[in-house]
């Protein structure tokens, strides 16, 4: 008979659930995909007298299309294998062959090509061109408009390329800009280094395009604080002016510093400034000890530790004179930055309309926002929508499932919508939300799952891992307690810092200690004392453990031996 699982009371509860929407959170190997599937087949085809739903009125989404293939073919398993055990004829089997007739043609895939499939039944309100085609990778399109708007500010045709759109009038301030941006230094294109990336023009244009349904306020550029600015190199400059000409590469840094800055106070071009600015950091000593970078002077390490920020108790000043010096700086050119959203949005539709290409998920937001009666039609078209992997979701993603699911369609913003009971189900594993996948969070994962606690909810999480073996589990549990921590109220992250927290898993399957590793036979007869004798002791230095063999060797046919060595786990020699 098959172990029951620790949590498998919490796995029936979400299973059966049907008047409240269910929230799960399950991490690696507990079954993310096994347990909506299997509360998906029993909605279609309840082993009660509950009633049925049909597969024609769920919409099943994930967010790749690897995921969704894998998704369609789970259930289809499990429909095949539950029909395999009820009797034929019976009420089930009915529905079962039902829900494996309507299958193929189920909402069951990727949010795109469920979107596809809603704006096709409202073409004309939706604003659709017929010949459309589906974009789920972006990152040509993204290339593309960086492209044209880069040969555009080279040869001067920028109001060209925007004729036509509300941007235009910004065109001549946005060549100003690119141009001072490449002015001061900043790249063109991001460079991925060894230790670091290097974020160019082309990131803050990707960056503009995936966010454009949330644009920034338009709001006029700030102007460059000349006085702040002066104030922050006149006193770096009277630090600098103070230090002995000492032979030493920190020390006659500083004080190309301080000859820098006192030329250029008065100075009233930014780019310029910003620009030699941008060249201390470049150039500032590789050795900034106080011993070989300054000479072991007090006073030049001090100068260096207020330039840099010092939180000694001992100090020159609170604060960095590198930051104060930069902050005016980095303001006129960053305000300037943000206003070129407008344009980069602005171009990446017209580079869409060449194609044409449409974004799918953009469209049916707008529509669902928008239209009233659309949504409504939309609502109505499902009894149950369940959402795989949703901390894969983002903003857009969240607006269009928590529209659908709406008791009634009058909310104006997704975040006020108020859901109908039993008709959604959420699985995630906050986890795996770090790694903002698209534009996914764990402060979105977290403002979604405020909307369903809104009402009546399950909340469900899994624990039971059926993908290791206990003793992996066990040292699994003990490592990532001291990674990860565990949280004083037991909540599984923390939105405002993005800090994710251990959850101790259970083991789901049995399993023998067995070794984890075995090392091949290989005979030694007739070579005398054997090279590899100092592995078979665990000498070989390749592990801090002391490992001891279990017994003596048993000699084998052709002089072979049988080894067993154990560490915490066991390591074994055949």
């Amino acid at each position: 008979m098959p172990r029951r699982a620790p949590d498998q009371d919490q796995r029936d509860r979400a299973i059966a659930e049907r008047k409240r929407n269910v929230l799960v959170d399950a991490g690696a190997g507990t079954g993310k995909t096994t347990l909506p599937v299997d509360r998906l087949v029993e909605m279609l085809a309840p082993r009660g007298d509950g009633r049925a739903v049909p597969i024609s009125r769920v919409a099943a989404i994930t967010f790749t299309r690897k995921a969704a293939g894998e998704l369609r073919l789970r259930i289809r398993e499990r429909l095949l294998r539950e029909l395999a055990g009820v009797q034929p004829g019976s009420e089930r089997d009915g529905r079962l062959r039902e829900a494996l007739n309507g299958l193929d043609t189920a909402h069951v895939g990727t949010i795109h090509s469920f979107a596809d499939r809603l704006l096709r039944l409202r073409p004309v309100e939706a604003e659709l061109s017929p010949s459309y085609e589906i974009v789920e990778d972006d990152a040509a399109l993204i290339r593309e408009t960086f492209d044209v708007l880069m040969q555009a500010v080279k040869s001067g045709t920028l109001a060209a390329e925007l004729e036509g759109t509300q941007a235009v009038g910004r065109a001549e301030e946005a060549v100003a800009t690119i141009l001072d941006a490449i002015a001061v230094g900043l790249k063109t294109e991001s460079q991925e280094t060894e230790w670091k990336d290097k974020y160019g023009l082309d990131a803050l244009v990707e960056g503009f395009i995936r966010a454009r349904d949330v644009p920034p306020p338009d709001r006029p550029p700030a102007a460059f604080d000349a006085e702040a600015f002066a104030m922050a190199a006149g006193e770096m400059a009277g630090l600098c002016r103070s230090l002995p000409d000492l032979d030493a590469p920190g020390v006659r840094w500083l004080k190309r510093v301080g000859d820098t800055l006192e030329g250029l106070r008065e100075e009233r071009d930014p780019a310029r400034i910003l620009r030699e600015l941008i060249g201390f950091s470049d150039s500032k000593p590789s050795d900034t000890t106080k011993g070989r970078g300054f000479g072991s002077h007090d006073g030049a390490f001090d100068v260096w530790k207020a330039w840099e920020g010092d939180d000694r108790k001992r100090r020159l000043r609170d604060g960095s004179l590198r930051d104060e010096l930069r902050a005016p700086l980095d303001r006129w050119l960053a305000t300037r930055l943000v206003g070129l959203f407008p344009l980069v949005a602005a171009l990446y539709e017209k580079v869409k309309a060449r194609r044409p290409q449409l974004d799918l998920l953009v469209k049916l937001r707008d529509l669902l926002a928008r239209d009233k009666t659309a949504r409504g039609e939309y609502q109505r078209m499902f009894d149950h929508v369940f959402v795989d992997e949703f901390q894969d979701t983002d903003p857009l993603r969240a607006e269009v499932v928590l529209y659908l699911c709406e008791r009634e369609p009058r909310a104006d913003i997704w975040e006020d919508v108020v859901l109908a009971d039993g008709k959604l189900t959420l699985v995630g594993d906050p986890k795996r939300s770090i790694y903002r996948f698209r534009r996914a969070d764990i402060a979105m994962y977290d403002r979604v799952r405020r909307v369903v606690a809104a009402r009546q909810h399950l909340e469900v999480t899994l624990s039971a891992n059926f993908r290791s073996l206990p003793p992996l589990i066990s040292w699994f549990n003990d490592r990532f307690a001291r990674v990860l921590g565990s949280s004083p109220g037991g909540e599984s992250f923390d939105p405002a810092s993005g800090k994710v927290f251990h959850q101790a898993l259970d083991a789901g399957r049995e399993g023998a200690l067995s070794p984890a590793v075995w090392i091949l036979p290989f005979g030694t007869s007739g070579m005398g004392t054997s090279p590899y004798s100092p592995y078979r002791h665990g000498d070989s230095g390749c592990s801090s453990r002391v490992w001891t063999p279990r017994a003596s060797p048993t000699p084998r046919a052709g002089g072979r031996c049988s080894w067993t060595i154990l560490s915490s786990g066991s390591f074994s020699w055949a």
